[in-house]
């Protein structure tokens, strides 16, 4: 448990302090170790002393070969300079700056779904079945989704059915009449939509995507209705 606790702090450390902040409290531990297996207290000390000395030393000499520059201004201008020259150097903008973590989550997402489908051959669904529709409209607000969802696919389904009447042989051989059935899945994945005009939106695409489903199933003339 006491081995457990010391990882622990030292991830929780390792969150807020700086990297030689880390290392010494680490030597700390250590140095608690070494007595706890029975090493001299005294020896134990030395050992940690020289340990810390060490790593303030390194520490030093890694910023004045990396970061020499950002060092100096910071001796002249403190804390607020350093600021302004980082975002200088970066280049970074007032409104750069202003990110939120809902934008980072967002673009981050937006992008991977680019990168996923920028290659048509590639993409993730690329192998579904054929008649299967994936529509993508948008990753935010799934809950106001609740409850137009259906409703903008019964709109869909009713388009299909808004042709004229189909006039039927007057000679038909009985039991003879029994159209064919067609089947289409319909997928529906993250489509969003916010308010009645994102909901037609929604609509015609199920519809517009359902409509060759059907035409090749019952071709094209003015019994494909």
């Amino acid at each position: 448990m006491e081995q457990w606790d010391n990882e622990v702090a030292s991830k929780i450390d390792s969150i807020w302090k700086t990297e030689l902040q880390n290392r010494l409290d680490e030597i700390d531990r250590e140095k608690k170790a070494w007595e706890q297996k029975g090493l001299d207290e005294v020896k134990a000390t030395r050992w940690a002393e020289k340990e810390k000395l060490d790593a303030k030393r390194n520490a030093a000499l890694e910023v004045l070969r990396s970061e020499k520059e950002q060092m100096e201004v910071f001796q002249q201008y403190g804390k607020a300079g350093l600021a302004e020259y980082i975002k200088e150097q970066s280049g970074f903008s007032d409104e750069d700056l202003r990110i939120t973590p809902e934008q980072l989550q967002k673009y981050q997402a937006a992008k991977q779904s680019v990168m996923e489908n920028i290659l048509p051959n590639f993409a993730p669904d690329h192998d579904r079945p054929a008649g299967e529709i994936h529509i993508s409209l948008a990753e935010e607000a799934m809950d106001k989704l609740s409850g137009t969802m259906a409703t903008g696919v019964e709109q869909a389904m009713n388009r299909l059915n808004t042709a004229a009447p189909v006039a039927v042989p007057q000679v038909v051989a009985p039991n003879s009449l029994s159209g064919p059935t067609v089947q289409v899945s319909v997928n529906i994945e993250n489509a969003v939509t916010q308010d009645n005009e994102g909901m037609r939106v929604l609509a015609d695409t199920v519809a517009d995507r359902i409509t060759p489903a059907v035409t090749s199933a019952l071709g094209s003339d003015y019994n494909s209705y």
